[in-house]
């Protein structure tokens, strides 16, 4: 009998959280939510990539080693011909579009930069609202945000306004990652939470977003399905608890 009082005095939360349907849906639910911070995490990998130079009118550039000197001898090349640029362009960038190539690839460096930047912020931000005002919301928050600012992004017109959408879509998932770690630790059951954290994470939604890329072939079409494959995550999240 004192054996008995003994183990519910000393039981925790944990020791009632069991594998189940639930849990089930968490995993679904972590999936669905690793998708979409793999995507927006790896999409300047595909949207900021410069295409390669092959050549200019009929001279051959694809001896070049490297970017830079395919720049320098463009640069020579267009300083005496009016020969016309020949790209390799394997997804169609912000860099192919807007013509920042060589020298203006920078920009668009920089223009990452401020996304990683918004990521750090939303982190912070979303971290503490968390803990204020329950995770539920503050996902559906960040879910919401990067469904319409992704989806808006692809509509801009000109680096200035895509790295502003960018930015804000770096505050929201970087809210949505910092919560969800700790979302799922307090609810996986506790025997379970490493190998479950082991098999949903971003490397086997590395492969599945590369086929994303792959068939969008374009930076605003990829921003589209980046934004259509966060919906279901953010319905799931509406029924999770």
């Amino acid at each position: 009998m004192d054996s008995d009082k003994e183990k519910l005095s000393t039981a925790r939360l944990d020791d009632f959280t069991k594998l189940g349907r639930h849990t089930v849906l968490l995993c679904i639910f972590a999936e669905l939510m690793v998708l979409s911070q793999l995507g927006n995490m790896l999409y300047m990998m595909y949207a900021g990539s410069a295409p390669t130079i092959i050549g200019c009118g009929e001279h051959d550039l694809t001896h070049a080693v490297s970017s830079k000197e395919a720049c320098d001898l463009l640069a020579q090349l267009q300083a005496n011909s009016s020969c016309e640029m020949r790209l390799d362009v394997q997804f169609e960038s912000v860099n192919y579009e807007w013509n920042y190539l060589c020298d203006g690839t920078k920009e668009v460096k920089n223009s990452i930069s401020m996304q990683m930047i918004g990521v750090m912020v939303g982190s912070v931000l979303f971290g503490q609202m968390s803990d204020m005002y329950g995770r539920k919301l503050t996902m559906l928050i960040c879910l919401f945000g990067c469904i319409t600012i992704s989806f808006a992004s692809s509509y801009t017109h000109n680096l200035f306004w895509f790295t502003v959408c960018r930015f804000v879509i770096g505050v929201f998932n970087g809210g949505h990652i910092a919560v969800l770690l700790v979302f799922m630790i307090e609810n996986l059951p506790k025997k379970h939470r490493l190998w479950i954290n082991t098999i949903v994470t971003w490397s086997p939604n590395m492969v599945i977003y590369a086929a994303m890329a792959y068939y969008a072939n374009n930076w605003r079409t990829l921003a589209q399905w980046s934004s259509f494959t966060t919906i279901p995550a953010f319905l799931l999240c509406l029924q999770i608890f």
